[in-house]
């Protein structure tokens, strides 16, 4: 799993320090990356980084239909493969519906002019969403990269990188971070300091939090 910040961007908000520079300590920092990633996904209530997510939904007897996980400030990647099913039940028989029936928007809006027939998880829909963590170019207001982490997003991840280390150096006895290896990260577990996520970091999630329609 990719994170929603660099080590570099964690060692500019720790600052200097005798450890900030020791690449020895990047397998460290890249895990806690991951795992606070993985807690503001939770946070969220949705996925973050780019992937390809299937999401069964049911049918309404309407035509317009919004997919659980994109929005405006985590769009689906309409250049990429998106893909409609409908879906029999007992046995479960899927059917590829083709791409001219429906409109898919950037928002995760479907428009199926036949209408979704009514039943449970009686459609599915394969696509491509989330920022895409590979290229590391910071989204700028007025760019086309869409789908560049914003800078606010990249920011909170590594604000609250850091607050992890320093909470998990303490609790293993070395506030610097000097004793913190890999090996202690595996027989301490990582969960137990990832509890909470500080205010300040959480007032610039509030707007990635999945609102249920």
């Amino acid at each position: 799993m990719s994170g929603l910040c660099t080590i570099a961007d964690v060692r500019t908000i720790r600052g200097a320090d005798s450890y900030n520079d020791d690449t020895t300590l990047d397998d460290i920092f890249a895990v806690y990356i991951q795992a606070t990633t993985a807690y503001f996904e939770k946070f969220c209530k949705r996925g973050l980084v780019r992937n390809v997510y299937t999401e069964y939904f049911d049918g309404n007897n309407e035509e317009w239909k919004y997919l659980s996980e994109p929005n405006r400030d985590v769009p689906i990647d309409l250049t990429e493969s998106f893909t409609l099913h409908s879906r029999a039940s007992m046995p479960v028989v899927e059917t590829l519906i083709a791409a001219t029936a429906y409109e898919v928007f950037d928002d995760g809006l479907i428009r199926y002019p036949t209408g979704f027939e009514c039943g449970k998880r009686n459609y599915k829909a394969i696509y491509t969403y989330g920022f895409d963590c590979s290229g590391w170019q910071v989204h700028q207001i007025g760019t086309s990269d869409t789908f560049a982490v914003p800078y606010d997003l990249r920011k909170s991840c590594a604000m609250q990188t850091c607050i992890n280390l320093k909470k998990a150096s303490g609790k293993l006895g070395d506030a610097r971070l000097g004793l913190l290896t890999k090996g202690s990260i595996e027989t301490e577990g990582i969960a137990q300091y990832i509890t909470g996520i500080e205010p300040e970091v959480a007032s610039m999630l509030m707007q990635y939090v999945k609102v249920q329609l």
